[in-house]
């Protein structure tokens, strides 16, 4: 069991650029405070910093519109009669009901804005499903996978293997795996879990200790994946973490830019109010500034002459107003 966790966390290092760059279009999406940084990528001091929206509102906009779209089922068939269509077609409205009456006892919206939302920012859907009777009642039973969270392998056969990592608390997996597994816990803590399926076993892993092994009578990984059409489909190793794009990705490498030109004119625009000073000496920048007007952020000694005066900054302020009717633009 130790190669298939050695196994499991080996594929995760190659799933990391493409969870990288889920993380990366997370942060656009959960609005994540902009900071304005230097060329040494440290934060800028007395920065106005401005966090603009551009992202989650285009998000936002793109998601009403695919959740808006109505699905229906069609069932055609070499002679199949329309009531026998019908049936069928009833049949798969009615798993899709029921899996979403099941979904919303578990705080899920649904499947379809889960899957919409998957396919839009993580470029990617997934799904456990295990279809059982149970006490002559027929239970559709389908967990919605966050993709950020999945590793898998496939072979020429199809889906080989399949992980999905959580954190659970201690009081969850004692409620799910019994008290045995409470002394390898601390109190307070999140613990990693790892569920594994292959075509025979599930297989789960608790901070890297096995807890449960259990055969399974279906097969294959109960699982579907399916990737967006967006991005590439290179082979190449850097290639990996471009298929099945999110819809961000043609402004990607623009959105941190929008907000960092919108908070350099938010601090030009402060120097209005606050702003620094020249003066001027024979010293030049030698010079030891006196006490400086009420208001004035800083003083840099220049030379020649005498006084204070303001700094040039208007043809700052046009340049980056110039570069921000670009950078919209683009």
């Amino acid at each position: 069991m130790a190669d298939i966790l050695t196994m499991i966390k080996e594929r995760e290092l190659d799933f990391d650029p493409l969870f990288k760059r889920m993380d990366r279009d997370n942060e656009f999406l959960t609005q994540v405070e902009y900071k304005l940084l230097n060329v040494m990528e440290q934060p800028i001091k007395d920065a106005v910093n401005v966090t603009m929206n551009d992202a989650i509102t285009y998000a936002e906009h793109a998601r009403a519109i695919m959740t808006g779209a109505f699905m229906q089922a069609v069932v055609e068939g070499e002679g199949l009669s329309d009531k026998e269509t019908t049936l069928i077609e009833d049949f798969d409205r009615d798993i899709r009901w029921e899996i979403d009456e099941r979904l919303l006892n578990r705080e899920y919206q649904g499947l379809y804005p889960f899957l919409i939302e998957q396919v839009l920012f993580r470029g990617r859907i997934a799904a456990r499903y295990t279809s059982r009777e149970d006490k002559d009642q027929f239970i559709p039973d389908l967990l919605p996978i966050d993709t950020r969270f999945l590793t898998y392998e496939f072979s020429p056969d199809g889906l080989e293997w399949v992980s999905y990592q959580t954190k659970r608390r201690k009081a969850q997996l004692v409620k799910e795996y019994g008290n045995d597994i409470a002394s390898r816990i601390p109190d307070g803590t999140e613990a990693v879990v790892r569920n594994f399926f292959d075509s025979k076993n599930e297989i789960v892993f608790v901070d890297d200790n096995k807890i449960k092994n259990t055969a399974h009578p279906y097969g294959v990984p109960p699982f579907i994946i399916q990737r967006s059409g967006g991005g590439t489909m290179f082979q190449d190793k850097e290639s990996f973490q471009h298929t099945g794009e999110s819809i961000l990705a043609p402004n990607r490498l623009l959105w941190k830019e929008i907000s960092r030109t919108a908070s350099i004119l938010q601090t030009l625009n402060m120097w209005i109010i606050e702003g620094g000073y020249q003066y001027e000496s024979k010293l030049g920048g030698e010079a030891e500034a006196p006490d400086y007007p009420a208001g004035t952020r800083k003083v840099v000694s220049v030379e020649p002459g005498a006084g204070f005066t303001p700094i040039p900054i208007s043809d700052i302020r046009n340049a980056t107003r110039l570069w921000w009717a670009i950078l919209m633009g683009a």
